[in-house]
């Protein structure tokens, strides 16, 4: 009578399990493992901290799972209400006969269907506001709520989606933030030797993920306060398990575009009109004034400027 349901984290499985005896097809680990958010958080838990939220949740007692989590004191908003897809109700009512939650759904920044790449939806389960012994079946409560604004699907809420739930497919080895920052060194995010330079950084997070869709994320979006998640997840000091796992995607996501992208992340383009005569002697254009600047880039050491020029003929 004194338990408490808690979505995504559930505790006393081990107990669970031996309540369905003789129909017990399940193991709690197989629980753990694929209808539980812990894959997820296991990017984020050294192993120590892993192993005890392991425990607290195969135990009977509510106590100290989530705190394990270091989720009650982030920043990252968690969804006020159960999330579902509209097409995977379809599905799941086609194919399972009935429909069910999805973990994916509920997790922080998943504002899209991986699975069918179209808007998830606030369903009439309000955790800050619901009896905590409701059985809330899929089947009746996954219906839109009239709190939900109007959201356009992109390839980058989708990336997001999509990362979260490969996350969810296997326990996960814990982030090492050294790799964040040699990576973002080796693509020009240095400033003075070793130092990520945090102003450039910054711009081009904000330039990439755009204010409103961070905002739409939950995700603050002053990162040149010195407190700031964006400085902390590059500094040399080990604070993985201080942040949560969207904000992993968000950096491994962005440090994934550069490495795509041709243009270097201290690059800006420059204006068209920015133009000059083509150094090259045998240029066949008429025009005195050919080339023109197609990139801009500062020097590791000294910060001076540098400009790379294009002419039609084809000189670089």
């Amino acid at each position: 009578s004194s338990g408490c349901a808690i979505y995504g984290m559930p505790t006393g499985i081990e107990q669970f399990c031996e309540k369905l005896l003789p129909l017990n097809i399940y193991s709690a680990e197989d629980i753990l493992k694929h209808h539980t958010l812990l894959p997820y958080f296991s990017l984020v838990l050294p192993s120590e901290r892993m192993q005890n939220t392991r425990v607290k949740m195969l135990q009977l007692s509510n106590a100290g799972a989530q705190g394990q989590l270091g989720t009650l004191a982030s920043t990252v908003k968690n969804f006020r209400f159960l999330r579902f897809c509209p097409q995977c109700v379809e599905d799941d009512r086609q194919y399972m006969g009935a429909a069910y939650w999805h973990r994916v759904h509920q997790l922080p920044g998943v504002l899209v269907c991986p699975f069918h790449e179209c808007p998830t939806f606030n369903s009439q389960v309000d955790k800050q506001h619901t009896a905590y012994q409701l059985y809330a079946s899929a089947e009746k409560y996954a219906k839109e709520n009239a709190r939900q604004s109007k959201l356009v699907v992109d390839d980058k809420l989708l990336s997001i989606a999509q990362a979260s739930a490969e996350l969810l497919r296997s326990y996960q080895p814990h982030a090492k933030l050294e790799t964040y920052r040699n990576q973002l060194l080796s693509l020009g995010f240095n400033h003075g030797g070793n130092a990520i330079n945090q102003k450039m950084l910054a711009e081009g997070f904000i330039r990439y993920w755009e204010v409103e869709r961070l905002e739409k994320l939950g995700i603050t979006t002053n990162f040149y306060k010195e407190s700031q998640w964006l400085r902390f997840i590059t500094r040399k000091a080990e604070r993985g398990s201080q942040f949560q796992p969207l904000q992993h995607i968000l950096i491994r996501l962005f440090i994934q575009s550069l490495k795509q992208s041709d243009v270097h992340p201290g690059i800006k383009a420059s204006s068209p009109e920015t133009i000059y005569s083509c150094p090259n002697s045998f240029c066949d254009q008429k025009e005195k004034l050919s080339a023109k600047v197609i990139n801009t880039h500062h020097s590791k050491k000294k910060g001076a400027t540098y400009g790379v020029i294009e002419c039609k003929c084809g000189f670089t």
